[in-house]
């Protein structure tokens, strides 16, 4: 009787480890199943981010506008006001030559890339030296078209000499140097003077 009683019981052991093994392997496989859909789903994931990455190099595939500008005074006044296209390093050098527009100015003009960019030098005389240029407004399409007046601004008190009010300009269409154009700059009396601009003018 003994000796049934213990075969009795290693069977039901037996069968019991049996069982839990089973349950253990089926909870083990869908486990590894639920892994795999899971890591399945991250490489989808992976491949939508590529995608929007690549959506998003196609979309900005363009350069923005870009416009930039200082101003500067020089003591020498013009008889009229002018405006230049300035679309290379020499161009710019050339027309530096002669001038002291200060070392805003300068670094300025220096620190133009233009393989990017170009220059618009605008000019015109000041009855003082509160006076400034300053745009009035500015078009990038075809070229450039820009628009400068003379201001006296808000200065209470000014010294009484006549000077050069400048303007220069950097402009980018589309990441692209701007070849041609226009500037039309009001002077001090309100009077309008207009200015075709290109590489060769």
């Amino acid at each position: 009787m003994d000796r049934r009683s213990r075969r009795t019981v290693l069977s039901a052991a037996t069968g019991a480890v049996a069982v839990l093994a089973g349950c253990l392997g089926a909870d083990l496989d869908d486990g590894s199943e639920e892994n795999g859909d899971e890591r399945d789903d991250g490489s989808g994931g992976d491949d939508s981010v590529g995608d929007e990455g690549d959506d998003d190099g196609s979309g900005g595939g363009d350069a923005a506008d870009a416009v930039d500008e200082t101003t500067f005074t020089t003591s020498e006044p013009r008889s009229e006001p002018n405006a230049t296209l300035l679309a290379d390093r020499e161009a710019a050098a050339g027309w530096l030559a002669g001038r002291d527009v200060g070392d805003d100015a300068v670094a300025f003009l220096e620190n133009t890339a233009f393989d990017d960019a170009s220059l618009i030098a605008v000019e015109a005389r000041a009855p003082n030296l509160c006076y400034e240029l300053r745009i009035e407004s500015i078009e990038l399409e075809d070229g450039i078209a820009l628009e400068a007046v003379v201001d006296d601004g808000d200065a209470a008190a000014c010294a009484q000499q006549e000077a050069t009010a400048g303007l220069l300009v950097r402009a980018s269409d589309g990441g692209e140097p701007i070849e041609e154009g226009t500037a039309t700059v009001v002077d001090h009396d309100g009077a309008t003077h207009e200015f075709d601009l290109g590489a060769d003018t």
